[in-house]
């Protein structure tokens, strides 16, 4: 009796050693699913971007007034997601442009930091642009910025679009600036043109070695310059729904995917897996 009871809390002590390894096992591991999406109607279609799965999804077109937002947050607090979601574009009749977030509890951390330049806080408020910081547990912070362009593509809405690229660029360097290094940086989102015509981000691939995800989607298994919208029916498709990482980022990527949801309306998600193993492996092969 004595005997088996010793053995058993043996056992039990082996037991709770491993404990600490299978957590490290498991840190290793770890990966998310993250994708950006043009929701043309938050109220209306954002339940089906729930039933995704993906734990964080940046969108564009939310529309959401200012009055209507708490609700909009209970709505995806009850189905287990936080949501930021930020103000539309005041310019129109009926609500337009809004970009937000959400993501699913317990799975990853999303803040809106503080805009740190005059330029970016304004373009923010026009419903056109958000800064977001990530913190999933690994050995150092995401940044994104998603970004919805001006549709039209006219001269101007190209240039507006420009205009929004040059000022995350100048909200980025800020950052960097403030905390002394470079944070793995995305810019995602719905540019509404294809961004190897933008000459904002053509400038960022070129001289610092940012990369077009959904371009390169083939390094990552995925079909390389993928088509994303359709604006109606036999209207020639686009690819402007993008993510461009730099070199900090580009690191973290595992997989890469478009996906149709059939229930949301001209665009498809553009997504991709980030992994702490893939950062890891890319640091032992340097």
């Amino acid at each position: 009796e004595e005997s088996s009871e010793g053995e058993k809390e043996e056992n039990e002590e082996e037991e709770k050693g491993a404990e600490p390894e299978d957590e490290v096992r498991k840190s290793e591991e770890e990966s998310v699913t993250i994708q950006t999406q043009n929701v043309t109607e938050l109220a209306k279609n954002g339940s089906f971007l729930m039933e995704d799965q993906v734990v964080i999804n940046f969108m564009q077109e939310c529309k959401v007034r200012e009055e209507e937002q708490a609700k909009i947050q209970n709505l995806f607090s009850d189905e287990g997601h936080d949501i930021i979601v930020g103000p539309c574009c005041k310019d129109t009749k009926k609500p337009s442009a809004g970009v937000g977030c959400i993501s699913r509890k317990g799975k990853a951390e999303v803040i809106t930091p503080k805009h740190l330049t005059k330029e970016f806080e304004e373009a923010a408020k026009t419903g056109r642009v958000e800064k977001y910081q990530i913190d999933l547990g690994w050995e150092q912070m995401l940044q994104f910025f998603n970004l919805y362009g001006k549709s039209g593509g006219s001269n101007e809405d190209i240039a507006m679009t420009e205009a929004i690229i040059e000022v995350i660029n100048e909200e980025r360097k800020a950052e960097q600036e403030r905390i002394k290094q470079t944070l793995p940086t995305i810019i995602i989102g719905d540019f509404n043109a294809n961004p190897e015509k933008l000459q904002g981000i053509m400038r960022m691939v070129e001289e610092e070695s940012w990369v077009d995800v959904g371009l390169h989607a083939d390094w990552w298994g995925g079909i390389p310059a993928e088509n994303t919208c359709m604006a109606k029916a036999g209207a020639k498709a686009s690819r402007i729904d993008a993510a461009i990482a730099n070199p900090e980022a580009a690191v973290f990527i595992q997989e890469v995917w478009v996906k149709k949801n059939p229930f949301i309306p001209t665009h498809a998600a553009l997504g991709f897996r980030i992994t702490r193993n893939a950062m890891r492996r890319e640091k032992t092969q340097a």
